[in-house]
C-alpha cells in the first residue's frame, strides 16, 4: 500500500471537481442582470410618482385648495398654534355670534349662558358654594 501524493503539481493549481468557474461567472453575470433590472424598475417608479407629484401640484395651483393631504400634520410652530386656537376659542366664549343665521340661532359668552341656566335651577346654590340647608 502506497501512501504517496497523487498530484505531481507540487501544491500550485485547484481542484476541477470542487469548484466550477463557470458556474460562479455564471452566478455573477446573473446577479449584475437582476441587479441591472431592480434599478431600472425602481427608476420607473421613481419616474411615475414624480409624475403624479406635478400633476397633484397643478391640480392644487388651479383649484386654490392646499396640497397637504387629510390627517395629522407636522406642526411648525406649535406654540403659537395653540396660542391662535385659544384666542379664537375665547373669543367665541366671550362674545355674541351667530350659528345659523338663516334659523336664527346665535351663540351667547358663556358667562350669560351660565347665568341664565342658573336662573333656570329650581333651587338656588348657596353662597357659600353648597346646599342650602332647610
Amino acid at each position: 500500500m502506497s501512501h504517496a501524493a497523487e498530484h505531481t503539481h507540487n501544491g500550485s493549481g485547484h481542484e476541477h471537481r470542487e469548484a466550477s468557474v463557470r458556474f460562479i461567472l455564471n452566478t455573477l453575470l446573473g446577479l449584475f442582470i437582476t441587479v441591472a433590472i431592480v434599478c431600472a424598475i425602481v427608476y420607473g417608479i421613481f419616474r411615475v410618482f414624480e409624475k403624479q407629484y406635478a400633476e397633484e401640484g397643478r391640480a392644487t395651483q388651479t383649484s386654490g385648495l392646499p396640497a397637504v393631504g387629510p390627517g395629522p400634520h407636522v406642526e411648525e410652530f406649535p406654540g403659537l398654534e395653540l396660542k391662535d386656537l385659544h384666542r379664537n376659542e375665547d373669543a367665541i366664549l366671550s362674545r355674541y355670534g351667530w350659528v345659523d343665521q338663516k334659523s336664527g340661532v346665535v351663540h351667547i359668552p358663556i358667562e350669560k349662558a351660565i347665568d341664565e341656566v342658573v336662573a333656570t335651577l329650581p333651587m338656588r346654590p348657596a353662597q357659600g358654594g353648597g346646599p342650602r340647608a332647610k
